[in-house]
């Protein structure tokens, strides 16, 4: 369904007029005829609206799916040797366990910093 340009005014009219039908316990013949509109705009505009509501609603579900999928968790560092660095060489991590909201755990041996920046920049493209 596609709409044109959003009218907020009107929709926010149409959203009241709806709502009084409703409330007025008539059905919608009798409650267009007394307040002077078409039945058939009353239940086009009802249409639209209930439309535009379910996108509105699948719209803010993905968003919240989004902000959830991006937010950081906690990191722990164990206290076992992390770290294993020979003199003019690069620091390497000597093991690492990932945690996922699933349950998974992914467990790597020796990894580089960038190396585990690409793994979790990866894990963060399928997630």
């Amino acid at each position: 369904m596609t709409f044109a340009k959003r009218d907020f005014e009107k929709e926010q009219k149409w959203r009241e007029l709806i709502k009084q039908c409703k409330e007025s316990k008539l059905s919608a013949s009798a409650f267009c005829r007394q307040t002077g509109i078409k039945v058939t705009s009353l239940y086009s505009w009802m249409k639209v609206i209930r439309e535009r509501d379910r996108l509105s609603k699948t719209e803010s579900k993905r968003e919240t799916s989004q902000q959830a999928s991006s937010t950081f968790v906690p990191v722990r560092i164990s206290q076992e040797e992390t770290v294993r660095r020979a003199p003019g060489t690069r620091a390497e991590i000597s093991h690492v366990e990932i945690w996922l909201s699933n349950g998974n755990i992914i467990r790597a041996g020796t990894m580089s910093p960038g190396a585990i920046a690409e793994l979790v920049k990866s894990l963060d493209a399928t997630c």
